[in-house]
């Protein structure tokens, strides 16, 4: 029997360290306008969608909790306590249910609310991804770049974060967007300050 509760915790850690460095937040749904392709940007109307659509219904940090919390009540009680195998298994469970039900009533008081407030800036959500020039950008005149998002290559216009010119073929980093132009820098600048 030790050795279920032992599995159990180690599945439920396992677990645990798996969702802090995947995450569990769903990729965004790809959505199809009149044109048929997919909109460039994420816009405020897209962001409060996906807000409205998280939940504290079962996912696995739940099952994480469980397992974690089973194996561990389950493990001290082989071992410090007398009793028989189905009452470690009974004790080990409704713990295990008590702090995924702790974590279920956590996520939908405080998380969902907190996270159907927050209304990410639409001009910062492409910031860090990487570019490249299709036509040059000229201290005058914007150029254009090409960028590829969830498989999909969307081109944008772009200017110079530091007004200098950008040659056709460069990498470039993107800073931000602001009414459908790129606010980018050369890679090699970016690199030079790491």
């Amino acid at each position: 029997m030790p050795h279920l509760f032992l599995a159990a915790l180690l599945l439920g850690l396992v677990l645990g360290v798996f969702i802090m460095l995947l995450g569990v937040e769903r990729r965004p749904r790809r959505s199809n306008q009149g044109s048929g392709t997919p909109s460039p940007f994420a816009s405020r109307e897209s962001l409060t969608a996906a807000s409205n659509e998280i939940s504290a219904r079962f996912h696995l940090p739940i099952v994480a909790a469980f397992a974690t919390m089973f194996g561990g009540t389950g493990y001290l009680l082989t071992r410090y306590a007398s009793l028989g195998k189905a009452g470690q298994v009974l004790i080990a469970a409704g713990a295990g249910a008590l702090l995924a039900a702790a974590a279920v009533i956590l996520i939908a008081k405080w998380a969902i609310p907190s996270a159907r407030r927050d209304v990410p800036d639409e001009r910062y959500l492409w910031q860090g991804m990487f570019g490249h020039v299709t036509v040059s950008i000229d201290r005058g005149s914007p150029g254009c770049i090409t960028v590829e998002v969830d498989g999909t290559r969307h081109a944008v216009s772009a200017v110079s974060l530091a007004g200098d010119t950008i040659d056709e073929g460069s990498d470039v980093v993107i800073e931000r967007i602001e009414g459908g132009m790129a606010f980018v820098e050369p890679w090699a600048a970016v690199e030079r300050r790491l």
